[in-house]
Parts: structure tokens; C-alpha cells; sequence
């Protein structure tokens, strides 16, 4: 099954991916992993990525485009994956979709009081990416690789409270463009993780 997550940052898509992989035994594809992969190995298109990464300002959908189709068409992908925050405006769908065609878009939907408290909260690991809750997790690396555990200079309510529009300027069409196709299915995040797994789980049909 070729799935995507779909949610403004602090929706929980990265945790609900992780949570379900070993149940569904499909890979999960991030754009952040890919782009840390090809910027490692200094590929062609690796160095690209990198020189916009530098200057920090996003990587042209272009680009992100090709990382993606080419990481999907990897032989671990050929059962299916799990998409997490791609695509992530119209440019990326349409080109997605001219490549391959998803069978169902979870769309993590969280109120935006909510975003901020999550992402005000936030932690994440330097080397893997895991995200905590300083609220709930304590130590100052990550329990997965030992990594430091460091806060973004923009998780602040201001910042944040900016990036939910702009976030929703760009994705809420994208949802609309595939809820016309019919493969949209609606999650309520507000709720604990284990909640959010359990629905995802009872629209595909799996006992966990």
C-alpha cells in the first residue's frame, strides 16, 4: 500500500509512522532523511540540495521532486511506503502523480493552540531526528542513538503561529486535490498517540 501523512508540523506524523511500520512492514520516506542521505554521500543531486540547505532557504520543489520519485523507486519500495510531509504543495502532488499514484492520504488534522503548545515543547535529535516532548522526556540525548537533543532558534509562539498559515496556504490545497480523487481520510490528532494509531489502524482494517 503506497500511504501518505499529511499534517502541519506537530501533528504527530513522524511518531504515527514509526509506530506503525513494523505492523504494516513498509519503509518510511521522509524528505528529510533523503536530503541528509544525498547531501552525506555528495551526490549530483546531494550537492544541489546542499547549496540551498547552506543559505537556508528551501530546497526548489524541483530537486525535491527527483530525491523522491528516484527514493520510491527503490526495491524496498516496490510493496508499498509510508510518505511522511510530502508532497507538500501543488507543484509536488502533480509531479508525484504523474509518477505514481497513492493509494491513501492520512491527513493529521490538530487545532492550532495545539500546534503550539506541542512545538514549543519540542526537542530533537541532531543525528536522528527523534522527537521528544521536553515535558515528557527528560534526558538531554536521545535514548535511540545517544545523539544531543537540541530546540529550534523559530519554536517559539510567534514563529510558530507563522509557520501554521503559511503551513496551510500551501497543504490545504494539496488535501483538496486528493480529496477529490477519494483517498483522503481525516485524523484527529488532538488526541494521544495511541488514539491517533488506533483510528489509522481501524481505516485500513488491521487489529493491532
Amino acid at each position: 500500500m503506497k500511504i501518505c501523512l499529511i499534517g502541519i508540523q506537530g501533528s504527530g506524523k513522524g511518531t504515527l509512522a514509526q509506530s506503525v511500520r513494523d505492523i504494516l512492514n513498509l519503509p518510511i520516506i521522509s524528505v528529510g532523511a533523503i536530503f541528509r542521505k544525498e547531501i552525506a554521500d555528495e551526490t549530483k543531486i546531494g550537492k544541489k540540495a546542499q547549496y540551498y540547505v547552506s543559505k537556508g532557504v528551501n530546497v526548489p520543489s524541483r530537486i525535491t521532486n527527483k530525491m523522491v520519485i528516484n527514493r520510491l523507486r527503490q526495491s524496498d519500495c516496490k510493496s508499498g511506503f509510508m510518505l511522511d510531509g510530502y508532497p507538500r504543495n501543488m507543484k509536488q502532488a502533480k509531479a508525484l502523480d504523474r509518477k505514481i499514484k497513492l493509494d491513501k492520504i492520512f491527513n493529521l488534522e490538530l487545532e492550532d493552540d495545539m500546534i503550539v503548545k506541542r512545538l514549543s515543547n519540542r526537542l530533537t535529535c541532531e543525528k536522528c531526528s527523534t522527537v521528544y516532548s521536553s515535558k515528557t522526556y527528560k534526558k538531554k540525548t536521545c535514548e535511540k542513538c545517544g545523539g544531543k537533543l537540541v530546540r529550534r532558534e523559530d519554536d517559539n509562539p510567534d514563529s510558530i503561529r507563522n509557520r501554521i498559515e503559511t503551513t496551510k496556504g500551501k497543504t490545504f490545497p494539496v488535501i483538496d486535490y486528493y480529496r477529490k480523487k477519494g483517498i483522503v481520510v481525516d485524523l484527529d490528532a488532538n488526541k494521544t498517540p495511541e488514539e491517533v494509531e488506533k483510528q489509522f489502524l481501524e481505516v485500513l482494517g488491521i487489529k493491532k
